[in-house]
């Protein structure tokens, strides 16, 4: 993959771009996953968190082992629920199915424990820059990871999209991405354009002394996750988006800015801040809300232990 150079804080984008020769490090989580994927279960609790990952991955095989199926009655039950548009396949052995899965998927997503992914792939690992990305999720759907071709495969950018459908934890070990500290939360009216967008976050970076390379990530609120000017935004940035159910807002018991708006339209006492604290792991608002033409942006730190 060709090396995406970092951006000063002065080359920070302020209007939509086109770079068809660069290939993104993560695109926005919320222009989903367009390539052929399988998702492989064992188990009978597995089967429905397997089921709403097949629905959220557009060109999706489901692949469910005999003995789970059978405890369900087979395909025929599954196929007449809302999910019968997505073919499945019952295996027997994994062993003989994931060959033809590694030659025709562009990623693999196991709903089992992540050793099981590791020793089935194992044996067919030759390239990051031929090998299909590869995730697993735990069957009730709280931790997803980025297991292999994290950055050439896009496996980071499918496990975040599932993360966000799925509402489980996103864990991406890319040093690329793990040394970056920076979180910026993000909330913004109903039509904010990314421009507004973009100005906003530019000077929360001069305010903050930072430099864009150092942005993780962008956090926004679930009530946010379709808004094009937030997607473009992240698409420019080349940052991934990270949805946060508002929920884990109103549950969070951590200092922060009230916002009388947010409490007006989504029940939630703030948006910007409470996100960019929750999307990331021992955080701490160092560039506190700031608010513009609609639109509200702070900043906030990851600190290792």
């Amino acid at each position: 993959m060709a090396t995406v150079p970092a951006k000063s804080i002065h080359e920070f984008p302020t209007l939509p771009v086109q770079n068809n020769c660069m290939k993104h490090e993560y695109a926005s989580a919320a222009s989903g996953w367009s390539a052929p994927a399988a998702i492989i279960t064992f188990s009978k609790n597995g089967i429905a968190l397997a089921m709403r990952a097949a629905e959220a991955l557009s060109e999706s095989r489901l692949y469910i082992h005999s003995s789970a199926a059978d405890e369900l009655n087979g395909t025929q039950k599954l196929r007449k629920q809302r999910y019968s548009r997505i073919p499945i396949h019952i295996f027997d052995e994994v062993k003989n199915i994931i060959p033809g899965i590694w030659k025709q998927a562009r990623g693999i997503v196991f709903i089992a424990p992540a050793g099981i992914a590791v020793r089935t792939i194992a044996p067919l690992i030759r390239s990051k820059r031929t090998d299909p990305a590869v995730a697993a999720a735990d069957v009730l759907g709280r931790n997803i990871i980025s297991l292999l071709s994290g950055h050439e495969g896009r496996a980071n950018e499918l496990e975040l999209h599932l993360a966000n459908t799925l509402g489980a934890e996103p864990v991406i070990t890319t040093t690329t991405e793990a040394e970056r500290t920076v979180i910026m939360g993000i909330g913004c009216r109903k039509g904010a354009t990314s421009e507004a967008i973009l100005a906003l976050g530019r000077e929360a970076l001069v305010r903050g002394n930072l430099n864009v390379s150092e942005v993780r990530l962008i956090a926004t609120v679930a009530a946010k996750q379709n808004e094009a000017g937030l997607i473009e935004a992240a698409r420019i940035l080349e940052r991934p988006l990270r949805i946060i159910p508002e929920e884990a807002i109103r549950k969070l018991n951590r200092s922060f800015t009230v916002s009388s708006a947010s409490l007006r339209a989504f029940n939630i006492p703030a948006v910007a801040e409470p996100c960019a604290l929750l999307a990331g792991t021992r955080t701490e608002i160092f560039v506190k809300r700031m608010a513009r033409h609609g639109v509200t942006i702070a900043l906030a730190r990851e600190f290792a232990w």
